[in-house]
């Protein structure tokens, strides 16, 4: 939403051919290589996510995401964010990015809040986990004998679908945030 700003969104684009591939296909060493490339993007994406919106990563995160929110409704109707099918609006590969995005500026807001309690890692098994192969959070509270990780990325592109068919709101991500962080063990 920076007028400013002229050039577009830029796309998620892992290296190799990890795009390519199911995740739950790669090897340990491809999951690895996706894991390294998410850390090491994730302060300059962040960054790019924040200048696009015209936003500053203070201390009011509640606000922040709720501004996010506000703004990314309308940005993802547009046409460089979403496309018509016969189903409805559906995220382009930019889309895709600028919610992933916000995925890496959800785990980011939560690492903060627990003090680094919680850490990025690799969900390896089961094979059948969604997040197989990808980078989660770990370190919630385990509920009964089932110690719970968080995929802010999956979750952060899953809700933007939400924006675009109307089941989600401009709170949405302030909603996912709110739940997490009352995960975080004291």
């Amino acid at each position: 939403m920076n007028s400013v700003t002229k050039e577009p969104y830029p796309f998620w684009i892992p290296p190799g051919n990890l795009g390519t591939k199911n995740s739950r296909e790669w090897t340990a060493k491809e999951a690895k290589a996706y894991f390294q490339w998410v850390m090491e993007s994730r302060p300059v994406r962040i960054e790019k996510l924040l200048e696009y919106f015209d936003e500053v990563d203070g201390n009011d995160h509640e606000q922040l995401l709720l501004n996010l929110g506000r703004k990314a409704m309308k940005v993802f109707l547009l046409d460089e964010f979403s496309v018509q099918k016969a189903q409805g609006r559906v995220l382009t590969d930019r889309g895709y990015a600028l919610a992933a995005d916000v995925g890496l500026l959800l785990g980011k807001m939560l690492v903060n809040k627990s003090g680094n309690k919680l850490e990025w890692t690799i969900t390896r098994k089961p094979k059948s986990h969604i997040s197989c192969n990808m980078p989660v959070l770990t370190g919630f509270r385990v509920t009964g004998v089932l110690a719970v990780n968080c995929d802010p990325i999956l979750m952060s592109i899953a809700q933007a679908s939400g924006l675009l068919d109307g089941t989600r709101g401009e709170d949405v991500w302030l909603g996912i945030y709110d739940y997490w962080k009352n995960e975080i063990p004291t």
